[in-house]
């Protein structure tokens, strides 16, 4: 049986400011939204404390300059087995989701939120 809650005041998920660089730990047990202002080509995530059936998301922004990209290694999976390519103008937002299965991370992405 299904059953149904009513939430009588909103619900808030806490959101976690990281730290740009070139490998960025993303510590799910402080959050599970995370922001990040990309400052440089090849950036990755490390994500930490994130169990099996659980979720992060990461809004990615371009700083002022843009040209900068994300890299993803072989645990990552998307849609058609390729990795998504972010947008790379100056302050373009781009959003990654992603689920531990409990050996990979099943992402998807939603590219140049305006």
């Amino acid at each position: 049986a299904q059953t149904t809650f009513k939430f009588d005041t909103r619900y808030l998920e806490n959101v976690n400011a990281l730290t740009n660089s070139a490998t960025i730990t993303v510590d799910c047990a402080l959050a599970p939204i995370h922001t990040v202002t990309i400052a440089q080509a090849g950036t990755q995530f490390n994500f930490k404390n994130l169990g099996t059936g659980q979720t992060a998301t990461v809004v990615v922004k371009q700083d002022g300059t843009g040209g900068h990209t994300l890299d993803f290694d072989s645990i990552y999976k998307f849609p058609d087995g390729s990795a998504p390519t972010i947008t790379t103008t100056a302050n373009a937002v781009d959003i990654v989701s992603f689920i531990s299965d409990g050996s990979n991370m099943l992402g998807s992405f939603v590219q140049d939120v305006k």
